[in-house]
């Protein structure tokens, strides 16, 4: 992502480098809790669903999931992974740019210039798949926001596990 270069990356292995596969990225992961300025962006809420908006609002202000789910490496090598809840995580941290202090209109650099507001419906679809709910259910039905994180660390803990269980057996198998 341009708007993101290489100074500002705060999740290495642990000999420094980035992480090129799914598997090196969360066995050999190292964050770096540093905080990184995003420019604001509202959260569309049509229906029901302001407490999976203020979930998400509050996860963004970590730095440590932040920066984690900002720069899992999702290419064409983690396509053998099912890991549709990071992935969905991923897209939605995406949507954040950096805060650019440059375009700020006064001396001093106090004007925020806020990103368009979005719908997160990527985030909504994955939390219908991991609910085994509909879509409609989801937006329409209010609930309780520790509830929705909770069930959201839980999904992303299994997919990471999967990923380096997987990774194991595999490896595993390659010696028999």
């Amino acid at each position: 992502n341009s708007f993101y270069s290489k100074p500002n990356y705060h999740v290495y292995n642990s000999n420094g480098l980035e992480s090129k596969s799914l598997e090196d990225y969360f066995s050999k992961c190292e964050v770096r809790p540093s905080a990184m300025a995003i420019k604001p962006r509202g959260l569309i809420n049509k229906n029901n669903y302001c407490y999976i908006n203020a979930t998400f609002q509050a996860l963004l202000a970590c730095p440590a999931f932040f920066n984690v789910m900002k720069y899992i490496p999702l290419n064409e090598d983690s396509a053998d992974h099912n890991v549709p809840c990071m992935k969905a995580v991923h897209a939605f941290v995406n949507q954040f740019e950096k805060m650019d202090r440059s375009k700020s209109n006064s001396a001093n650099h106090k004007d925020i210039i806020c990103g368009q507001a979005f719908d997160p419906t990527d985030i909504l679809q994955e939390i219908a798949r991991f609910r085994h709910v509909s879509l409609d259910v989801v937006k329409t039905k209010q609930e309780d926001a520790h509830e929705l994180l909770c069930q959201l660390l839980s999904e992303i803990h299994d997919e990471i596990c999967s990923v380096l269980y997987d990774t194991a057996i595999n490896k595993i198998g390659k010696f028999t």
